[in-house]
């Protein structure tokens, strides 16, 4: 008997919006083979993390220039045999004009409700409600932990602040670089190490952003007060920032965040690559997104 292959088809798309927060209009597109309405997305390429195959999708179909914001829901449905999962995200873009491509024949920019009556399948219209029901603008600071490291356990013998990424390390560091990219962060803080430095480097040099150093998020140089003011000096500065360091400083100083903003206390557990999307306002935090890489 042949091996049974997975049935989960994963597919990532996003809510593209402009206007006025309070009274949004979000783009639907439609398919030129399928002519169909529906928002925009697409099947991941080989490797890739949901949230880059979501921001490149919605670019490729519409030509727009956006950012993405919060994560909005999943919608699940079966077609030709296959169980399929499709996350959306929130993406803004303040202006530019649509693309006509292969794929997508027109777009139309329409309220929430227009765009909930104007979709073809009725289970694509939660997206729609699940941004009205959120905070669409937010603010956004990405807490990242380097990748998997050279030397195993006990295999690395040099000094550990030089120690580089191993192979998959680098590969993490490559599938960041694409969910960055959806998120545009202009101030790129490291751990004062190579693997930091390593991890966040392909989308600073790409965007030709400095690193700046910060032995705050190193093992040995952890500090909380210290952590804490500069994590909330990054975050006033109101610029989409991502900072990446050791698993434990950035645990630690995630809870020191949550209990200063008086959020619940959640259960903060990372591991080698995995990053963290906080969504805030000047007054309070939105929202935490975790996930793995």
């Amino acid at each position: 008997m042949a091996d049974r292959q997975p049935d989960l088809l994963r597919t990532a798309g996003a809510l593209i919006w402009r206007g006025d927060p309070k009274n949004p209009l979000v783009a639907v597109i439609n398919r030129t083979k399928k002519n169909d309405w529906c928002l925009p997305k697409g099947k991941l390429d080989p490797g890739e993390h949901l949230i880059a195959a979501g921001f490149r999708e919605a670019v490729e179909e519409t030509g727009l220039k956006m950012t993405f914001g919060r994560w909005l829901t999943t919608v699940k449905y079966r077609k030709k045999g296959w169980k399929r999962r499709t996350d959306y995200w929130a993406a803004h873009s303040p202006e530019g004009d649509f693309v006509q491509n292969s794929e997508v024949n027109r777009l139309h920019w329409k309220t929430l409700d227009e765009a909930e009556r104007l979709l073809t399948e009725s289970r694509d219209a939660p997206v729609v409600r699940a941004f009205e029901a959120r905070t669409a603008v937010t603010k956004v600071l990405i807490m990242a932990v380097h990748g998997t490291l050279e030397g195993g356990d006990d295999g690395w013998q040099g000094k550990g602040r030089i120690r580089p990424l191993d192979a998959r390390g680098l590969w993490q560091a490559d599938r960041l670089h694409g969910v960055l990219n959806a998120y545009r962060p202009s101030y790129v803080v490291a751990g004062q190490s190579e693997r930091c430095r390593q991890t966040l480097g392909p989308y600073a040099t790409e965007q030709g952003l400095g690193i700046r150093n910060e032995k705050l998020l190193t093992k040995k140089d952890f500090e909380p007060n210290c952590a804490l003011r500069m994590i909330h000096t990054t975050m006033e500065a109101g610029e989409c920032a991502v900072v990446c360091g050791y698993r434990q400083p950035v645990e630690d100083t995630l809870k020191l965040l949550l209990a200063a903003r008086n959020v619940d206390d959640e259960k903060i557990e990372l591991f080698p690559g995995a990053f963290v999307v906080v969504h805030y306002t000047e007054k309070k935090i939105i929202s935490l997104e975790r996930y793995l890489n």
